[in-house]
């Protein structure tokens, strides 16, 4: 175990390095100015599971935390991450659109990155596994649900336990449904967001991720979602077509990375295991679904890459 930290400590120092070697050879001799930079989103803009101090009292520093760091070295740069979690696509038009303190905080932006969408599938899929296993989640997920869970695994066994996650899938079932409601939502709302920032910030370089699948292929439900997160990606690709804005292509960028490391630690299957096994620590680790610190400077990187043909 202490062998594979200092070997992710190492990997994640030598890729930092080489980050900073790419800004550096390229903005070199850009000239100085004053970048007005805001980053809108949910939880993976909040910089969420991109430690630089572990829980339980967690410090971040994600992907919009690193790409402002490096644009620093060679602007002047205006900051600020007004990322949160839990957020919708519907959440996040309605700040752009209506709040008066998040719209003074786009307006006249130059640099504005946004990351949205997930949660439309993600709520009702956290919701739905909790559900099947007879935990009703009401908002977000506590400790308290989070012991309920471990321990309905437990009194089932793992037979059960892999029947009731697969069933997941079913196209009658109801994640299926809440699915098409969150695809649908995004659908309405995704142009709204970008129409009400170009309002504020008409001249500004928008940069949209678009979603990643956090299961692994061979997870049963791997599919099942990636096929809803398709139709989200598709949307924003659509509009992107008239370009309003760069796509940031972090779904293929996760999906066919072959360094040592996964850059999303969601494995519910091994989730399951680990509950069985009494591996807390485990356990915790397989159900998060956001970047890690690889994953986020990945994102940060493909961010940088269009940054640099604008700034």
């Amino acid at each position: 175990m202490k062998k594979r930290a200092k070997k992710l400590i190492a990997m994640v120092a030598a890729m930092f390095m080489l980050f900073t070697v790419l800004f550096t050879s390229t903005l070199a001799s850009a000239d100085p100015m004053t970048l007005h930079y805001i980053a809108l989103g949910d939880s993976v803009t909040y910089g969420m599971s991109a430690y630089i101090v572990p829980p339980p009292s967690p410090v971040y520093f994600g992907y919009a935390d690193m790409l402002e760091d490096a644009l620093d070295a060679f602007h002047d740069v205006n900051y600020v991450n007004v990322g949160t979690p839990g957020i919708d696509s519907t959440g996040l038009f309605m700040r752009v659109k209506y709040c008066p303190i998040t719209r003074p905080l786009v307006m006249d932006r130059d640099l504005v990155t946004i990351n949205i969408g997930g949660n439309n599938l993600l709520k009702p899929f956290i919701a739905g596994i909790f559900a099947e296993y007879g935990v009703i989640v009401d908002g977000e997920i506590d400790n308290t649900e989070i012991a309920s869970l471990v321990a309905s695994l437990q009194a089932m066994g793992p037979v059960e336990a892999q029947a009731r996650y697969e069933g997941l899938s079913d196209p009658d079932g109801p994640l299926a449904a809440a699915f098409k409601k969150g695809i649908q939502t995004f659908r309405k709302d995704f142009p709204r967001i970008i129409g009400a920032v170009r309002q504020l910030a008409p001249e500004s370089m928008i940069i949209v991720n678009n979603l990643y699948n956090p299961l692994k292929p061979e997870d049963p439900l791997y599919a099942f979602v990636d096929k809803s997160i398709g139709q989200i990606n598709k949307t924003i690709n659509s509009i992107a077509e008239d370009g309003r804005f760069a796509v940031a292509d972090v779904y293929n960028a996760f999906k066919y990375y072959d360094g040592d490391f996964d850059p999303v630690m969601l494995d519910p299957v091994a989730a399951v295991a680990y509950a069985l096994s009494g591996n807390m620590a485990g356990f915790a680790m397989s159900i998060d679904p956001h970047p890690n610190t690889v994953g986020h400077m990945i994102i940060a990187e493909l961010q940088f890459q269009i940054c640099m043909s604008h700034f």
